[in-house]
């Protein structure tokens, strides 16, 4: 299955060396690293397992890619091909023409300096 949105007429973005492009399943690990490291600042109770990631890639990011409607629409963030973050649309609600916008990104990739003691 292609991982490109039915759904959007533009699938990739690049601004300078930052781009984004639709949810990539090689970034299923490292994402599910970063929700739970800040597991403080998001809606997840519980931290991820391997298998809560792949679940949610196959029942919920990857019908995405193909459907009129989806109610996800997650990219990968990258700056000069090395995943930063990952977000998108979520809830979208299609009937009311509304959703969340909703993204997370790498702790340093806000602050490239950052040293953890």
């Amino acid at each position: 299955m292609s991982n490109i949105y039915k759904c959007l007429p533009i699938n990739f973005f690049k601004y300078g060396s930052y781009n984004t492009e639709p949810f990539r399943y090689q970034d299923l690990m490292k994402i599910k690293e970063w929700r739970n490291q800040q597991i403080d600042v998001l809606r997840q109770k519980t931290i991820l397992t391997d298998n809560d990631q792949f679940n949610y890639y196959t029942q919920f990011i990857e019908p995405s890619f193909t459907e009129i409607n989806p109610r996800v629409i997650l990219f990968s963030f990258l700056f000069d091909g090395e995943l930063i973050g990952y977000g998108g649309l979520t809830n979208c609600s299609w009937v009311d023409k509304r959703s969340e916008l909703s993204f997370l990104v790498s702790m340093f990739c806000l602050y490239p300096n950052f040293v953890a003691n």
